[in-house]
């Protein structure tokens, strides 16, 4: 046997052990490459020069000058932003192949990767008809001024979303959460989001009288209705398969 066959054959003899072995997320070649790539991602967003997700991030907080708003929203930062939406997108995809696998139905790197893909086309076609559906509505409530800020408000909420899906994936597939825990703290991100969603919303566009009142009809038509019976087809799904 010569110095080369020596180094080749543990390697091809340990490649075929973890291929024999069960699925399992964290050993799987193609989640693993996604969350590298939704860390590149972050850390491209962090060290970028435009500052931009530590701005947009203080941006949220009370205090915050509008010369900051402005000066985050730049032809620089738009490749930052188009990043994060990518980077939401796949953790939302992550974490629902987290849920299906627990589920039983992603049993391999094939499925892993259908259902990821899937996942995610789904998210973005269901914000991509929210956000007709508030334009629509929004152009006989607001002025122009107070629509794009109400765009803005809605993408930033959703860019957060997509960090915090990303935090979760990763615990759920290193630390192999319960399925009962991940989903707890999946709903509490929901959760928050929605309620800063609201709060922003209040703060921004229904400071008036019957203001609370016109919010709750605001959201439940067009924000919690649409996201219950998301999660409802979601869960017959996984009922079903």
């Amino acid at each position: 046997m010569t110095a080369g066959e020596e180094l080749v054959n543990p390697m091809i003899a340990a490649w075929e052990e973890r291929a024999s072995m069960p699925f399992a997320p964290v050993s799987s070649d193609f989640i693993i490459g996604v969350l590298l790539g939704c860390f590149l991602i972050v850390t491209f967003a962090l060290a970028d020069r435009s500052h931009y997700l530590p701005q947009l991030i203080r941006n949220h907080f009370p205090g915050h000058s509008q010369v900051v708003e402005d000066e985050i929203y730049t032809s620089r930062s738009f490749w930052v932003r188009l990043l994060l939406f990518v980077l939401a997108f796949l953790s939302v995809g992550l974490c629902a192949v987290y849920l299906l696998y627990g589920k039983g139905i992603v049993p391999d790197n094939a499925s892993a990767m259908k259902w990821m893909m899937l996942s995610a086309a789904a998210v973005a076609v269901y914000l991509v008809l929210k956000y007709i559906l508030y334009v629509i509505v929004n152009i006989f409530l607001f002025t122009r001024s107070q629509t794009n800020v109400w765009n803005r408000t809605y993408a930033d909420i959703f860019l957060f979303f997509g960090i915090g899906c990303f935090l979760l994936a990763v615990c759920g597939i290193f630390f192999e959460m319960s399925m009962i825990l991940f989903s707890v703290c999946l709903v509490v991100l929901i959760l928050m989001a929605e309620t800063v969603l609201a709060f922003k919303a209040f703060h921004h566009f229904f400071e008036k009288k019957y203001g609370g009142l016109h919010l709750f009809v605001y959201l439940c038509a067009l924000e919690w209705i649409p996201l219950l019976i998301g999660g409802k087809i979601f869960i017959q799904f996984c009922s079903t398969v």
